[in-house]
């Protein structure tokens, strides 16, 4: 079974490598909180993590943005909404939403630069991969 402990080291992992992440979170859309996020980034990332918890009122006005996407997406035969990618004028925000565990989640990637978009999202991929088998091992319902 996962541990806490192993998800920190996991998310921490993901912004120590030269690959476009400065951030990562898991949030509660249910309770409106960030679960987890990493505690080791870069120097670029340093103002993120400063600001991190400051998302609990904005991505918290989520709640039920995948079950509208999904629904869109049923209905225009595109199907399931996978992720949704927002760019800053001096960042990117990646959010994968996630249902089925003990609370509706999304997990977020950020960059703190709007360059390199392509590697980011595909190293944001790469690390939700390897984090959502462990988020549905510590957040089963």
């Amino acid at each position: 079974m996962a541990t806490k402990a192993e998800l920190q080291e996991l998310l921490d992992s993901n912004t120590e490598e030269d690959n476009e992440i400065d951030a990562v979170f898991v949030f509660d859309l249910e309770n409106k909180a960030i679960l987890y996020h990493n505690k080791v980034s870069t120097s670029r990332g340093k103002r993120i993590l400063d600001n991190i918890e400051s998302l609990n009122g904005s991505i918290g006005k989520l709640k039920g943005i995948n079950n509208t996407l999904n629904s869109a997406g049923t209905d225009t035969q595109l199907e399931e909404f996978e992720f949704g990618t927002f760019k800053f004028s001096n960042g990117l925000l990646n959010l994968y939403f996630v249902d089925g565990l003990r609370a509706p989640i999304a997990v977020g990637f950020i960059s703190g630069t709007p360059e390199g978009l392509g590697e980011f999202l595909w190293n944001s991929r790469k690390h939700y991969e390897t984090l959502k088998p462990m988020l549905d091992k510590l957040l089963a319902k």
